[in-house]
């Protein structure tokens, strides 16, 4: 199994099969098959994920490093896709999980203040919605973090409030 990119940059997961006809040291044919399992591949990583989560809970290991499990797993599931969870502390946000992300980026999204311009991630939690994507050069709100993440390519953020089963928004 190996993981491919179609011609529209989808990343699929394919199984391939096949044999090498050789003249000497020489490959001259290969006759085989490749089958799409995509899907397959992310329901065995999805198990995986959440018997890690029961794992780290059993453990004692704590609800961080299942934050960290499922920013990790989003980000292999999404593309180019780079995640960080901030957890809500009051009226502030603190970083949780960036496993992608520089020091630098991490410590930009520290102490986040929550509040209607507050920057994306402090505005989606006041509002318990999604914000964005919005291009991170357009967007006043972004300024805080706006120097390390463009020296990091990012070009656009887009963020959503984490709500709790009684709709509190936690992070």
């Amino acid at each position: 199994e190996l993981t491919s990119e179609t011609e529209q940059g989808a990343r699929r997961r394919v199984r391939t099969l096949g044999k090498a006809q050789r003249d000497g040291e020489t490959t001259t044919q290969i006759t085989g098959a490749i089958q799409d399992v995509t899907d397959q591949h992310r329901d065995r990583r999805l198990k995986e994920v959440q018997s890690g989560f029961f794992e780290h809970i059993a453990t004692g290991g704590g609800i961080d490093a299942v934050l960290d499990d499922i920013a990790r797993f989003t980000e292999e599931e999404l593309s180019g896709a780079r995640v960080a969870i901030l957890r809500r502390e009051g009226d502030r946000l603190y970083p949780v999980a960036g496993p992608s992300l520089s020091e630098d980026h991490v410590a930009a999204l520290d102490d986040t203040k929550v509040g209607p311009e507050a920057g994306p991630c402090g505005t989606a939690v006041h509002r318990a919605q999604r914000e964005g994507p919005e291009a991170i050069q357009e967007d006043d709100r972004r300024k805080p973090v706006r120097e390390v993440a463009e020296r990091e390519g990012f070009r656009s953020c887009s963020t959503k409030a984490i709500e709790g089963s009684d709709e509190t928004v936690l992070g």
